[in-house]
């Protein structure tokens, strides 16, 4: 569940994937949120966090349509219709550690590994643009996080136990890094009449 105390959010885009972001102190978990399909009988109630409030709230459970013994259906909650999910550790979700490390190069290159705890709500896109869409959420939460320090003049402790002031070089490090910019490259369309993007098929003049 996304911690109540302070947090910055923000909002990374990669390709056709969107991930919305919250960050909090913490011990540098990244958790992301994961559609899941209960068994019809294994549960009557599901567990969800209400986006506004970020409170968690139970409701039965109900099923769109039948299905069939040791069968899998999704179900729905009987008050907002809809899908229940749950925060899986980064780990579960990307299998590829080239994915995970990734998501955690905003934390490598300003130094805040292990500070901050992730959650991600990210859809659309396949696995290699939603690690790349966390990525630029991420990296635009520290921003958040480093405005609001330089605002209220805020220290931040390190892991070695050093305090650092207000003054934090985030925006500097990120941006010779690239991930401020949002990566515009998307897959180009395919053309009519002919068989790819750039493909084309055998002319002959004569």
């Amino acid at each position: 569940m996304i911690t109540k105390g302070e947090r910055w959010n923000a909002t990374g885009k990669r390709k056709t994937a969107v991930a919305r972001i919250n960050i909090a102190p913490g011990t540098g978990k990244v958790f992301i949120r994961k559609w899941r399909v209960l068994p019809k009988g294994d549960t009557t109630t599901v567990e969800f966090i209400d986006p506004k409030t970020g409170a968690e709230v139970t409701e039965n459970v109900s099923f769109s349509e039948n299905v069939l013994d040791r069968a899998c259906g999704v179900p729905k909650t009987a008050k907002h219709g809809k899908q229940p999910f749950k925060y899986t550790p980064m780990e579960e979700y990307f299998g590829r550690e080239t994915l995970q490390m990734i998501v955690r190069q905003p934390f490598d290159v300003t130094k805040t590994g292990g500070q901050f705890d992730v959650w991600a709500n990210v859809a659309g896109g396949g696995l290699s643009g939603q690690a790349g869409a966390i990525r630029h959420g991420i990296a635009k939460a520290l921003l958040a996080f480093e405005q609001d320090k330089l605002v209220s003049g805020g220290v931040t402790v390190t892991e070695e136990g050093e305090e650092v002031g207000p003054a934090l070089p985030v925006r500097k490090a990120l941006k010779k890094a690239g991930f401020i910019t949002r990566d515009a490259r998307v897959k180009e369309r395919k053309k009519y009449g002919q068989p790819g993007a750039r493909k084309r098929y055998q002319f002959s003049k004569r």
